[in-house]
């Protein structure tokens, strides 16, 4: 094995494999040892003599992620871990420092330039080209589509890449992610949080370790979601809530027990406060119209999920008021 495949595995990884563009399929097997297919610069997706998969298989369009962990159980565990530490982990943590969010849509120089062993390494968008039938054109590729998948099978041994893994995904699905700020209670704001709660909730444990998770959310979420909580007035009179709607959306990525604790620390105790003014200012006992108070009340009950209802700090502060 060592003579017979590290080789072309090693040459294919180095020089083929750019990580951001691996939905083409640029390490395809080839048919057989030494045929002379199309290269993968011709479209043929694999290069004369590439790896292919053990006893010829085919992996599901030659993704190198499904060469790498077919040869895997083939490898003595001195060949798997050149293969881990020395080809696959070092190209993918300079991927994830390529990957800039925020320039998503950014143009070329292309990930394949930055990622050959002559390129500099300045950073670049993952942005790659793509062929919509006159030619131009480019299409970005989504982190979902080439690093979660490597992260989900490498499991422990991709634990090197969580830490820069976690600032960019926080980056890119994170609160501050959104054009719309979560203090905009229109319903088109509030699908955009709940789509980057989604598309985030993706990354949660066992693809970032729990600890890596738990910093993610704290930063790039709950952080954000606090501080627009205490900007939100608390008036019976004229109540906006898009903070609190957009803390609903985030439930799927920072559980109910996070959001909870959010809302206890930087919601509760001024709505408390709010609501005891209302009852307590002079001429309350005459004039404050108790059914209109239970319709605030409720109001507010009907803003949280189920989920949320169910935690105990909620549950204590909406006794409380």
């Amino acid at each position: 094995l060592s003579h017979a495949v590290m080789p072309r595995l090693r040459a294919a990884l180095t020089n083929a494999w750019i990580p951001e563009e691996d939905w083409k399929g640029l390490l395809a097997p080839t048919h057989a040892s030494g045929g002379t297919g199309p290269s993968a610069e011709e479209g043929g997706g694999a290069r004369d003599g590439e790896p292919h998969a053990p006893g010829g298989r085919a992996h599901g369009g030659g993704r190198a992620l499904e060469v790498v962990c077919q040869w895997k159980d083939a490898l003595t565990p001195q060949l798997w871990g050149e293969v881990l530490h020395a080809l696959v982990l070092p190209k993918l943590a300079r991927a994830i420092d390529r990957w800039q969010p925020r320039r998503a849509s950014a143009p070329e120089p292309s990930a394949r330039a930055a990622d050959t062993p002559s390129a500099a390494s300045a950073p670049v968008a993952a942005s790659v080209p793509v062929d919509s039938g006159g030619g131009e054109g480019t299409r970005p590729v989504a982190a979902e589509d080439w690093l979660l998948p490597w992260l989900r099978a490498l499991g422990e041994n991709g634990s090197p890449l969580h830490a820069p893994t976690r600032h960019k995904v926080g980056s890119a699905y994170g609160v501050g992610a959104a054009a719309a700020p979560p203090s905009d209670d229109s319903p088109a704001a509030q699908d955009e949080h709940a789509r980057l709660a989604g598309r985030l909730a993706q990354w949660g444990p066992p693809v970032l370790s729990a600890p890596e998770w738990q910093a993610l959310l704290a930063r790039h979420v709950l952080a954000p979601l606090g501080d627009h909580l205490d900007l939100m007035p608390i008036d019976p009179a004229d109540q906006h809530v898009g903070p609190v709607l957009c803390a609903a959306q985030w439930l799927p990525a920072a559980g109910p027990g996070a959001l909870a604790a959010v809302l206890a620390d930087h919601l509760f105790p001024r709505w408390a406060t709010a609501l005891r003014q209302w009852l307590s200012r002079p001429g309350a006992a005459e004039a404050v119209d108790l059914e209109e108070v239970a319709m605030w009340y409720e109001g507010w009950r009907s803003l949280l999920p189920a989920p949320l209802l169910r935690e105990a700090a909620v549950r204590a502060a909406l006794d409380e008021g």
